[in-house]
Parts: C-alpha cells; sequence; structure tokens
C-alpha cells in the first residue's frame, strides 16, 4: 500500500515553496507533489502516514493515524471555483471503509458544494476548505500568522542564475488595461537552448517580483505553451503563461520576471530573468502578417514541432528562419506597399509548408 514519496520536503526550501505556492493555492504544482505535501504536513503534526498508490488509491491520497484514531484523505487540489461535489465524497467514503478507517477526512483548495456538505455531514466525513487548509499551514510552517504577514517579517530572496544553457526573451505582454472586461492576461516568453546538446527540461510557473517585492506567480500556462518536455539543440520553444487579472493588470518596466527551469538529465535548477521592461518586438514573419489568434499561426507551430524538430536538418532550418524573419520583419515595418504586395506569397508558402506531413 505504501509508495516512494517524488518530493522529499525535508530537503525543500520551505519558506520559498510556500511563498510561491499559497498566493495560487498551489495550481503551479502537480497533484502528486501535493499530495506528498499534505502527507509531510501530517507528518509535522505528528501523525504516523501512509501514502497510497498515485494511480488506482480507491479514494484516499494517504491514510494518517494519530492517538489510536486511523483516517482516510483524500485530497483534492482545484482552482478556486470548482468546488468538491457529490462524487468526490462517495469517493472518500468509499476509501474509508476500504481501508478499515475510523473516519474520513476531504481536504481542497477551493470550496463545496451545498450537496456535498450534506453527503459529508450524514456521512460523517470532515471537511477542509482552503481556509482550513491554510489555517493548517500557517499553524505548522508559518508561526501561526498569515503569509503575508510572515513573509513580510521574513522576506524571501528569489535569485536568479546566469546561464550558458538558456536564454530567456519576453515576447509579448497582453494584460487587460482598465476598463477591459477580461479575467486573464498573459505573458509570452521565448526560451532558446543555446547548446548543440538536447534539454530535457521541466518549467514552473513564471513570477513577477513588482518593484514593490509583491510576488505574483502565474495562474496556469496556456493550452497551446510548452511547459515541459525536450528543447532540442540551439531550438527555441514558446511559454505562455496566464495571470489572472485581480492580481496583475498592470506593470512597472523594472518589474521582475522569473522562470524557474528544471534540468531532468543533470538535477540542475535554473532561475532566468528578464525585467518586463525588456519586451522584444516580435521577429516571426509569420505572426508579424497574421497574428497569434490565426489558423495559419496555429499550423505553423504544429509543423515545427511535429514535422521539423524531429530532424537536424529541420531544426537547422527552424533556426534560420528565427534569424531571417527577424530580419525581414524590420524591413517591412515601414513598407506598408511591400507589405500587402508579399502577403499573398507568404499565404501560398504557408499553405503549402502546412501540407507536408
Amino acid at each position: 500500500m505504501s509508495k516512494k514519496v517524488s518530493t522529499n520536503f525535508q530537503e525543500v526550501n520551505l519558506d520559498h515553496y510556500l511563498y510561491s505556492s499559497i498566493p495560487i493555492r498551489f495550481q503551479g504544482v502537480d497533484p502528486s507533489e501535493f499530495e506528498d505535501f499534505i502527507a509531510y504536513l501530517f507528518d509535522r503534526n505528528g501523525y504516523d502516514q501512509i501514502q497510497t498508490s498515485y494511480s488506482a488509491d480507491f479514494g484516499a491520497d494517504v491514510i494518517v493515524k494519530k492517538e489510536g484514531i486511523k483516517t482516510a484523505v483524500q485530497v483534492k487540489r482545484y482552482f478556486e471555483l470548482h468546488k468538491v461535489g457529490v462524487s468526490d465524497i462517495n469517493q472518500v467514503i468509499g476509501a474509508q471503509q476500504y481501508y478499515q478507517c475510523d473516519q474520513a477526512l476531504m481536504i481542497t483548495t477551493s470550496s463545496y458544494t451545498p450537496a456535498a456538505k450534506q453527503l459529508a455531514a450524514t456521512a460523517g466525513v470532515i471537511l477542509w476548505d482552503w481556509e482550513r487548509l491554510e489555517k493548517a499551514i500557517s499553524d505548522t510552517f508559518l508561526e501561526g500568522q498569515h503569509h503575508h504577514d510572515y513573509f513580510k517579517a521574513f522576506p524571501v530572496d528569489i535569485s536568479a542564475t546566469e546561464s550558458d544553457i538558456f536564454k530567456l526573451q519576453i515576447m509579448d505582454i497582453d494584460l487587460p488595461g482598465e476598463g477591459v472586461a477580461k479575467l486573464s492576461g498573459k505573458i509570452t516568453l521565448r526560451l532558446t537552448n543555446l547548446k548543440e546538446g538536447h534539454q530535457k527540461v521541466s518549467c514552473d510557473l513564471p513570477i513577477i517580483i513588482t518593484n514593490q517585492r509583491l510576488q505574483i506567480t502565474a495562474v496556469k500556462f496556456a493550452e497551446e505553451s510548452f511547459n515541459s518536455g525536450i528543447v532540442y539543440g540551439n531550438a527555441t520553444v514558446e511559454i505562455i503563461a496566464e495571470f489572472s487579472a485581480r492580481q496583475f493588470t498592470d506593470y512597472n518596466r523594472k518589474d521582475r520576471l522569473l522562470l524557474p527551469v528544471h534540468l531532468l538529465q543533470s538535477q540542475e535548477y535554473l532561475v532566468l530573468e528578464q525585467k518586463l521592461g525588456q519586451v522584444k518586438k516580435e521577429c516571426f514573419l509569420v505572426t508579424f502578417y497574421f497574428g497569434r489568434d490565426s489558423q495559419e499561426y496555429s499550423q505553423m507551430i504544429y509543423f515545427r514541432d511535429k514535422v521539423l524538430y524531429r530532424f537536424a536538418l529541420g531544426r537547422y532550418f527552424v533556426a534560420s528562419y528565427y534569424r531571417l524573419g527577424s530580419l525581414m520583419v524590420r524591413y517591412l515595418e515601414d513598407k506598408p506597399k511591400v507589405i500587402m504586395l508579399l502577403r499573398p506569397a507568404v499565404r501560398t508558402i504557408v499553405s503549402a509548408i502546412t501540407r507536408i506531413k
């Protein structure tokens, strides 16, 4: 019934981890890592605990025992508006029976539907919503203080790493302005592998450190974004992070953007940095003509990732395209007549290329 714990929190800088994770309700970590954190939370509070399998856990993520009382714990790392429902409560009720526990506990980073609360009350399931979980974290790790007060008294220094492996560029900042009813904004980054060899990486959500030392973490990666996988030698990937409009509606040119990058082969950890004022003008010819939301853009990204990146010659073509595209865009910016003349040719080339399988 036991499993290997993937994250050893005794070796983690907890101040840094909680500073990044609490404001976004742990949405930037893997569900399995969050289960490991909950197990560690109980461990620090004197519980004996056994984690179940990540898959086929029969409705419990961890079994804890203290003072002779055995509890089946189910964890739901849901975003704020995704409430725990009746089916989730039924899972932990089943787990209590399967693991022969005295009681059941549901923990979520969100809240519960009325029907879920009613079922839990009837079945005797203990419920922790985000407020209850946040208090347990505060009492255990933050000396009982709210995280804002704790980190104001004990600032966390997140330092960037000098790297000759990767280059980070900010390509676009699309934030909702005043009076705009958008719920989120996006920042588009470009991560370039400066080496010939391939790098297998995993990126954490980007972090903004404002001039006032306020830390703002992205809510999620956009669906079309790269966030983990292989970055081939001298190749570039696009990372698109979404920020909530409630937390981030404007920025100062001196605000810092940090991208944590895990190098999975060497087990190195990098934190790459750019100032938000250092936005690089778009240099992709297709994007210049058709925009990021166009069908042409989507087709070319698909062709790049699924066809060109599979071959050395294709990767060389992509790198050359980035360089030549940048020069071409700078040439076209103040030549509207040339832009119009070349548009049909660019469309024809894109159409022909994307037919190649």
